[in-house]
């Protein structure tokens, strides 16, 4: 079965931003269920949800919300298993077994290993991650075996190059991380692409960043497409990705299902044209024209570095934590793309600031942003 044929709706239900009265772990079934089902009748059947959402509990909103009102092929449920969570456990089945019986199912359609890195690597090996996945698959406990994915392009092409029986990869792509220098969205999906490995997506609306834009780029959408909300162009530049069978969106009440499914459902859904594409390039540079510290990505800086650091990935997560806040998780990328060969290699020679075409005061910058994520 091809997945990107497999659902006639690309949005998805995504578990990680459910209605809540205030504190992650107290979500509001009943304001959870209207969403389903204005989401369920407008042609939507994929939710989403991992074993940490919500402090643990979107798994359970997901069994009160969906499972237990309606019919087990009426939907399709996705699960994620966060391996740095598990406290070092290698009996992965034990975990598997929990998430059956919180979410009230006896199989889940698609399951993931939540956030393969680099950092992951001895545990996946120790615990023979994938092979349990293609285990489960054989049982009949799962459909759909992939895994998400936040790293270079280089290590995506490597795990799908040595690892067989994947069916779908779920990689961050947005157009703000289109080109990326650490998010990298356009390299890693065109790594899929090269596997023929169909994609879910996730931060689609970069946890909420893109959902609100600053004057002059709202203004700039207003010219294009005035009732849209900006939120669309960021979901329908996702959805509009010819590998790409499942965009996921973190709603978080019913007005945000309505203007989703308003231009998701499926005899409503347009690909961008090329003037939204020219906006969408044109709305990037006005948002990075707020960016803290002037640093233009060029690459410069790394290339002297005689420590190797990488040093414009760490001015670029700070900038990108500075205009969005902390909803995409900037500690974790920097843990990924940059711990072990951070400031503290630093031998302070300030060669990165001679070649600086912007005159960044790199030394001390760096120092400064690896104080707050280099913990």
């Amino acid at each position: 079965m091809d997945l990107r044929e497999m659902f006639p709706m690309k949005l998805g239900f995504g578990g990680l931003r459910l209605p809540t009265n205030g504190e992650k772990d107290h979500i509001e079934y009943d304001k959870m269920c209207e969403m389903v089902d204005e989401y369920m009748s407008a042609g939507g059947k994929y939710f989403d949800t991992s074993f940490i959402y919500h402090r643990g509990k979107s798994e359970e909103a997901m069994a009160a919300c969906v499972v237990d009102r309606f019919g087990r092929d009426s939907f399709c449920l996705s699960d994620k298993l966060p391996l740095w969570a598990v406290d070092g456990k290698i009996d992965l089945q034990s975990v598997f077994d929990v998430q059956l019986k919180k979410c009230h199912v006896d199989f889940f359609d698609f399951y993931l290993l939540h956030n393969v890195n680099r950092n992951d690597t001895d545990f996946i090996e120790k615990s023979d991650a994938f092979e349990f996945q293609q285990r489960l698959k054989r049982e009949g406990k799962i459909r759909f075996a992939g895994f998400s994915f936040h790293d270079t392009p280089e290590m995506l092409d490597k795990i799908l190059t040595e690892h067989s029986g994947l069916d779908f990869v779920q990689l961050q792509i947005n157009y703000y991380d289109w080109l990326s220098n650490y998010v990298q969205s356009k390299k890693c999906y065109e790594v899929a692409v090269s596997h023929n490995m169909p994609v879910v997506v996730m931060e689609t609306v970069r946890g909420g960043g893109l959902s609100s834009l600053p004057p002059a780029a709202d203004q700039l959408l207003r010219n294009v497409q005035p009732q849209s909300s900006a939120s669309s162009l960021a979901i329908r530049f996702a959805a509009s990705l010819d590998n790409v069978f499942m965009v996921l969106s973190g709603m978080s009440n019913i007005d945000h299902v309505r203007d989703n499914c308003s231009y998701m459902r499926a005899d409503k859904f347009k690909k961008l044209s090329d003037a939204e594409y020219e906006t969408i390039q044109q709305i990037t540079k006005i948002i990075k024209m707020n960016k803290k510290i002037n640093c233009i990505e060029c690459g410069s800086c790394s290339e002297v570095c005689p420590e190797n650091i990488e040093i414009d990935k760490i001015l670029s997560i700070y900038n990108d934590s500075q205009l969005f806040g902390n909803y995409n998780f900037p500690e974790m990328h920097f843990n990924i793309h940059v711990r072990g060969n951070s400031a503290k290699k630093c031998i302070k020679c300030g060669a990165c600031q001679t070649v600086c075409p912007k005159g960044i005061q790199i030394v001390d910058n760096i120092s400064a942003i690896c104080k707050i994520y280099d913990k």
